[in-house]
């Protein structure tokens, strides 16, 4: 349970940490597996990836991602082996495997491991990961993320990120109020709060600044830096969209519970018809990144109606395989860019067998065209 009093939100996680201070094992009931219909690789394709020897990272979400990626291993006949990559023999045991799946929890610590272990996976042992080094690295890192977004042009919500004090005194000089502090990792609207004038904007610094603001991580402090986005008048939702490719995108729109400006991470969650504007915005960004998925979180401004990306994710949280709706269906949309438009289709899916089933068959191609070459 989340309250709107981040200190007390803070002080209720650092009990939870401290009475639960490792990985926790969690299991997903087969029924709930097989309420989606079974993803089949192309025989080709499956043909070509049992070539490789295949290693499965087990996460431990309460609604886990390895336990649909066994599935889709073992409906495709692919073999695979169990890998401990959280021990200390976890590089030569790496060397077994060709292709390593793994889902990194959203936890500061496995994150930075991930990102360590990956770039040592992919750059001295030549191993190929699911994610790759490029996807670890935006994973739960806003600063990264806006960095991308604004080198690529694309409409983001004005966003000021500094690690020079002096720099940070002179901004909020002259900015505009509300602004929303955030900071670099953070999920769920943990650790994002808003500041209504500058005298809140200027403690908030020196606090940064000086001895390091506490964070939703009881051992970590948000320190000598700063990320300021303005307060983007909206219609009052967030609108999220999920693109693993242009045959399957979802989506949903998120609340924010009352007297909150925060949707993300309120469970007010709304399935209905998504808008073009906001899913070419999406789907243009998947493809600029060639990446296995992206979820991308846009608010539609009132200053024009137009849609900006607050932030990027990868591995959202997955408890159902209905992740959009038309009319009370579960589908997903294709999105056909010769023609612009947008179509339904009914069904349910994982989201997590799809990420493989995109991956699997990106290696494939990529081979045949190193092969034409």
């Amino acid at each position: 349970m989340k309250f709107k009093n981040n200190w007390l939100n803070k002080k209720l996680n650092t009990i939870r940490y401290c009475l639960k201070p490792h990985r926790l094992n969690t299991n997903q009931k087969k029924e709930d597996l097989e309420e989606a219909a079974p993803i089949i690789l192309p025989a080709e394709v499956k043909s070509y990836i049992k070539k490789f020897k295949i290693a499965l990272v087990k996460d431990t979400d309460s609604k886990p991602y390895y336990t649909k990626f066994r599935r889709f291993l073992k409906n495709n006949d692919l073999d695979f082996e169990y890998y401990n990559i959280f021990d200390s023999t976890w590089q030569k045991k790496a060397n077994q495997f060709d292709i390593i799946i793994w889902r990194p929890m959203s936890y500061y610590w496995e994150i930075q491991s991930a990102r360590e272990k990956i770039y040592f996976l992919n750059h001295f042992l030549n191993k190929i990961t699911m994610p790759s080094f490029p996807e670890i690295m935006l994973y739960e890192n806003k600063a990264m993320q806006y960095y991308l977004l604004e080198n690529k042009g694309y409409p983001l919500i004005e966003t000021f990120i500094s690690d020079d004090y002096d720099e940070c005194l002179k901004y909020i000089e002259s900015c505009d109020y509300p602004l929303v502090s955030k900071t670099k990792l953070s999920s769920g609207s943990t650790d994002i709060t808003l500041l209504k004038s500058k005298n809140r904007a200027k403690k908030l610094i020196n606090i940064v600044f000086k001895t390091g603001r506490s964070t939703y991580w009881p051992f970590l402090k948000q320190k000598n830096y700063v990320i300021l986005q303005d307060y983007l008048k909206n219609y009052g939702y967030d609108l999220r969209i999920i693109v693993v490719d242009s045959q399957h995108i979802f989506g949903y729109y998120r609340y924010p519970q009352k007297g909150d400006f925060r949707a993300s991470g309120s469970g007010i969650i709304i399935k209905q018809v998504l808008p073009i504007k906001a899913v070419k915005i999406a789907y243009q960004l998947f493809k600029d990144l060639d990446f296995n998925i992206i979820a991308v979180d846009l608010l539609k401004a009132k200053k024009d109606n137009n849609y900006y990306i607050s932030e990027l994710s990868f591995f959202v949280d997955v408890i159902t395989c209905i992740q959009a709706k038309k009319k009370d269906i579960a589908g997903r949309y294709i999105f056909n860019k010769k023609e612009d438009h947008l179509e339904f289709k009914e069904g349910k899916f994982w989201l997590q067998e799809l990420i493989l089933n995109k991956f699997f068959i990106d290696l494939y191609k990529k081979n045949q065209g190193e092969q034409d070459e």
